[in-house]
């Protein structure tokens, strides 16, 4: 092989390829990358080791593939054995006769290329170092996870899923004894054992048997898949018990594991589901869609047209991991009202509000001295406002977080004097029940499935419910738009762009006056750091981040109007405006935007 030194390569990328050549376990990448490097195919040597993989908002995520900056059975085994260290350490005085004893890991994977594999990696290395290994028998969700590290007592918990990404992807999700996904300081320990992994012992997946038969890994037992059904059923607060036998139910996985939990939600439940039959089989390749994100519309096709066949009240449509989910429900005209992820979040929250102060859910009838304070909402900064003012409206508190599910996790951990109700995120992420730490598909389908059995009974669509919301409150509309940005340039490019909107902010957007501007990273706020930039104006808020897990920038728009047709005017505006000025700004940086 030839010297690295006589590679036209900055000296950082050549001390990430000689650290990772070191640890490589598997031969065939090796070969690989020795081959570009005889060869001196610097394009590639650039885009395999141009960073680390890094711990983001949710979790180390990354393209399959060779080197530093992909997900490989080299960093997966680095990354397990930083998890199980930090783990270890910090949880070393759990002791029997002198000895760790009882250290226990949960591991969980959805139907991703090499997810399974990742997995059986993982829980060898957790083995071999101390735990005592806890193993899914067949792709599960990330919710059933957070479930089961709470069950059974366990010290943290892995998740091998890249949730909603493109199939090319895969990822590496941490939790902790709580079933939250790790936090500041954790994130940051666990990277600091990861960058300083210089060996790793050689682990062959035919341990994997070995150390089931002798139980240092066992299964989990599928019982407890029937008490996560049951307790997403009976979330905390579902004190009414609704009969859901008068409605039918178009349900895809999209060939994720959302389809175990939900055929056992279906037959306990007793409502009759339709299902588009090839995208509930489980499938790495994602045949059906372009990409499994129920958030593109194109995703929801094959259910959409099942529903349609079959006169459906409402459809649902699970990410791969299943925390995410994505309801349409049916209109007067027998098409389908597909809200976005904030609408979803008013729909179910203004539901729950209403069934917790008054048991019966007419938007007309409410009686403001009746106040909830004993509940709680949590959702984050780039989540509709209207969850705040339903929450002030009925009296609850609100809680809000950075973006990222694992920061309202913390909060519902930190919070031991009222109950929780529910939270949300933007990106289709919900959750109705304590007994989970993380966005949950699951709870938050029954609280739907309780919406469309409501709707039907009393002869109203649930978009004219919603409508009856935007009325008292205002229309609030969003969107949100990403820029992608690919490889070491683009990396590059994110980073100027967010450097020039704090050198040079915007004092006037679609010319409306900025009154106020947040910079998450600099200023002085009650929440943790973060390289998130924030924009107000009169009814309008801009928000602008790097994407936590892609190459991407993302830019969350809102806007308030009087109506409908004025909110959806004033949202194009705003967004084009925006997107203009922003590639104005720096059109060296958008050639390919």
């Amino acid at each position: 092989m030839k010297d690295l030194s006589s590679l036209n390569l900055d000296y950082e990328i050549k001390k990430r390829i000689e650290k990772y050549l070191n640890i490589l376990i598997d031969e065939e990448e090796k070969e690989f990358i020795e081959k570009c490097i005889n060869e001196e195919d610097i394009g590639k040597l650039h885009q395999m080791f141009y960073k680390d993989l890094e711990f983001g908002t949710g979790g180390m995520r990354g393209l399959l593939g060779y080197g530093s900056s992909c997900m490989n059975l080299t960093n997966v085994a680095r990354a397990a054995l930083a998890v199980t260290k930090y783990f270890y350490n910090i949880h070393s005085n759990i002791k029997n006769n002198g000895k760790v004893s009882d250290l226990k890991i949960a591991i969980c994977y959805d139907t991703r290329k090499n997810s399974q594999l990742f997995a059986k990696i993982t829980s060898i290395i957790a083995a071999k170092n101390g735990f005592n290994v806890f193993m899914v028998k067949e792709p599960l969700p990330t919710p059933f996870l957070s479930f089961a590290i709470r069950k059974l007592s366990c010290v943290c918990g892995i998740m091998i899923t890249a949730s909603h990404n493109p199939k090319e992807y895969n990822g590496y999700k941490v939790y902790d004894n709580t079933g939250c996904q790790i936090l500041y300081p954790a994130d940051e320990e666990i990277v600091k054992y990861y960058n300083n992994i210089y060996e790793i012992e050689k682990c062959r997946i035919e341990e994997y048997e070995r150390l089931l038969n002798s139980r240092n890994i066992q299964f989990i037992d599928d019982s407890l898949v029937d008490d996560f059904v049951e307790s997403s059923i009976n979330y905390d607060n579902n004190k009414k018990n609704y009969s859901f036998s008068n409605l039918k139910v178009a349900f895809t996985s999209v060939h994720g594991t959302g389809i175990t939990p939900f055929k056992k939600i279906a037959s306990r439940l007793n409502f009759e589901v339709f299902y588009p039959e090839k995208q509930i089989l489980q499938d790495e390749n994602f045949p059906t869609v372009k990409s499994p994100d129920p958030e593109n519309k194109e995703c929801l096709k094959e259910v959409i047209d099942k529903g349609i066949k079959n006169n459906a009240d409402i459809i649902i449509a699970t990410d791969p991991d299943a925390d995410r989910v994505r309801f349409g429900f049916r209109n007067s005209d027998l098409s389908y009202f597909l809200p976005d992820g904030h609408e979803i979040a008013i729909i179910l929250f203004y539901f729950l509000c209403l069934k917790m102060q008054k048991n019966f859910y007419e938007i007309s009838e409410i009686n403001l001295n009746s106040f909830l304070l004993p509940y709680y909402g949590a959702t984050t900064i780039v989540t509709t406002d209207l969850i705040e003012t339903i929450a002030r409206y009925f009296g609850l508190d609100i809680h809000i977080t950075l973006i990222g599910f694992k920061y309202i996790g913390e909060t519902i951990n930190n919070i031991k004097d009222n109950k929780f109700l529910f939270a949300a995120e933007e990106s289709y992420g919900f959750l109705a029940s304590s007994n989970v730490r993380d966005k949950d598909a699951f709870s938050s389908l029954i609280v739907a499935l309780e919406v469309a059995s409501y709707c039907k009974e009393n002869s109203i669509t649930v978009r004219s419910y919603l409508d009856n919301i935007f009325k008292q409150f205002g229309y609030y509309k969003h969107d949100t738009i990403n820029l992608f940005f690919e490889g070491y340039e683009g990396l590059n490019k994110m980073k100027r762009i967010m450097k020039k909107m704090r050198e040079e902010p915007l004092e006037i957007i679609n010319e409306k006056k900025v009154r106020k501007i947040i910079d998450y990273l600099y200023d002085k706020t009650d929440l943790p750091k973060s390289n998130i930039i924030q924009f107000f104006g009169e009814n309008f808020k801009i928000t602008i981040r790097p994407s936590g897990t892609e190459s991407k920038i993302k830019i969350y728009i809102q806007v308030i109007g009087r109506n409908e047709q004025e909110s959806v005017i004033m949202l194009d505006s705003f967004k084009n405006s925006f997107i203009e000025q922003l590639k104005s700004s720096s059109p060296d940086l958008f050639d390919n935007n």
